[in-house]
């Protein structure tokens, strides 16, 4: 996804001047399936830093605050869906390492 792309989705999520429950689980979701690693999370943030950032320039005062609350939770949404990301990796493989001991036609692995 590209710095446009991205943008433009965090932009659409501030034009009501909050980011509401539907548009974090959009949000969270859009980014798990995107599977980021850390240099993928800092562009989001960045990106979203760059959108309030210009609100701010643009508004001054008036929109600061409003974009300051945005932002934390498009932070915060981010993070989240990183962390879920790392965690259902961890989950999927946790379970296939145990599941793979005891299953029963394994192929056994070549002595030494």
């Amino acid at each position: 996804m590209n710095r446009d792309e991205v943008d433009q989705i965090l932009k659409s999520t501030f034009e009501d001047r909050r980011l509401s429950r539907g548009e974090r689980q959009a949000l969270k979701a859009t980014i798990s399936e995107l599977n980021l690693d850390g240099e993928g999370q800092r562009f989001w943030r960045n990106r979203a830093f760059a959108v309030a950032e210009a609100v701010i320039e643009t508004e001054g005062a008036r929109g600061g605050a409003e974009a300051l609350a945005w932002l934390h939770d498009v932070v915060k949404a981010v993070g989240a869906a990183v962390e879920d990301t790392s965690t259902s990796k961890l989950v999927q493989e946790a379970c296939l390492s145990n599941a793979l001991p005891s299953f029963p036609n394994r192929p056994s692995r070549a002595r030494e």
